[in-house]
């Protein structure tokens, strides 16, 4: 039977390494459903069930992180159920009793604002895409003081989870299968000048049923607000961040940022743990090869090509996601997931600096 992507829901995933805050992490929640429009929860923190924003009705909150909030949503226009994230950075937001939010502070006004423009524009570019790896995005608009997304609904759980699922280490057909759409999708996004900065095993899903992943969550909003913070590098997830998303090394993010993030993912899931912190191998690096470590387990071109992609310096490591294919193997042209843009017949667009 086909599977129906819009009618779905994410279930959690686990892991061995500490969740990150504002990964979107779905769960069923057991509140009341409640009518009305300016209703509210007893902690106040979240739309309540019931509660309408156009066409949207709240049916439940299925996951909330530093930086937004996800619901279950009913689109009545269209009759189908979707995942509606709303932009709400909670350090620096509080819910009002009708429901819309309010910055806390004067001193956060600006970098709230910078991160909704991020929010609106990562809506904006998801929905132009249409691959089968990446979350679709339907529609997106601004209400209550803030910006809301309604998104693709599927059925899965992170690949944190469906890895400790597995009795021991993926087996190289298993990685294959997972990397051939992964960086197909990313070629899509890095042509359009854009990086995805966010690439870790708990926004990566694997889909019931077909055991096809999905990327969620890029870190768009994250970076923004990270960056006008006095702490940005809380905003990291150390394990995958490349030594280039820490501020103060001055060096340019790019397709390279997320090569190193996918194949500090795919270190995970050889290993059962991500590599070292990228800034403390950039002063003593204490990384041990997987070409030389599982040597004889997975064939030399996989082991060697995530090492390369692993190099803390950007100028040593695999410069582009196309790159990085060729040195796995998954050739240009030899795949089943090609590049597709919704677009206008893919008429290039002007690319923004990555």
């Amino acid at each position: 039977m086909q599977d129906d992507d819009d009618r779905t829901l994410l279930h959690p995933g686990g892991g061995s390494e500490k969740p990150d805050p504002d990964a979107t992490v779905i769960y069923k929640s057991a509140q009341p459903k409640t009518t009305g429009q300016t209703a509210t929860q007893p902690d106040g923190e979240y739309l309540p069930n019931g509660y309408r924003l156009q066409e949207f009705e709240v049916l439940e909150r299925l996951g909330q992180g530093g930086f937004s909030i996800v619901y279950k949503a009913r689109d009545h226009s269209l009759h189908r159920d979707v995942a509606l994230k709303e932009y709400m950075p909670s350090s620096m937001t509080r819910r009002l009793n009708n429901c819309s939010v309010e910055v806390k502070a004067d001193r956060h006004r600006d970098t709230f604002s910078a991160g909704l423009r991020s929010f609106i524009e990562e809506a904006k570019t998801l929905a132009s895409f249409n691959h089968p790896a990446l979350v679709q995005v339907f529609r997106y608009f601004e209400a209550n003081g803030t910006a809301y997304m309604a998104m693709q609904l599927a059925l899965g759980v992170t690949l944190e989870k469906a890895v400790n699922d597995l009795p021991g280490p993926p087996d190289e057909p298993w990685l294959r299968e997972l990397l051939d759409p992964l960086t197909a999708a990313l070629q899509v996004v890095h042509a359009r000048g854009i990086a995805h900065r966010d690439i870790a095993p708990d926004n990566i899903v694997i889909l019931d049923g077909s055991r096809r992943p999905l990327l969620l969550d890029f870190g768009a909003a994250r970076q923004v607000i990270g960056d006008d913070t006095a702490n940005p590098t809380a905003m990291l997830k150390p394990s995958y961040a490349p030594i280039e998303q820490y501020p103060e090394t001055g060096l340019q993010q790019g397709a390279h940022t997320d090569v190193y993030a996918l194949s500090a993912v795919v270190h995970r899931l050889l290993i059962g743990r991500a590599p070292p912190n990228s800034q403390s191998r950039s002063m003593r690096d204490s990384y041990e090869p997987l070409a030389r470590r599982l040597s004889g387990k997975y064939s030399e071109q996989l082991l060697k090509a995530v090492d390369h992609g692993l190099a803390v310096h950007p100028d040593k490591r695999t410069p582009t996601i196309d790159a990085f294919r060729q040195e796995i193997g998954l050739d240009v042209g030899s795949s089943a997931w090609g590049r597709v843009v919704k677009d206008e017949k893919d008429t290039p667009r002007q690319k923004k600096p990555i």
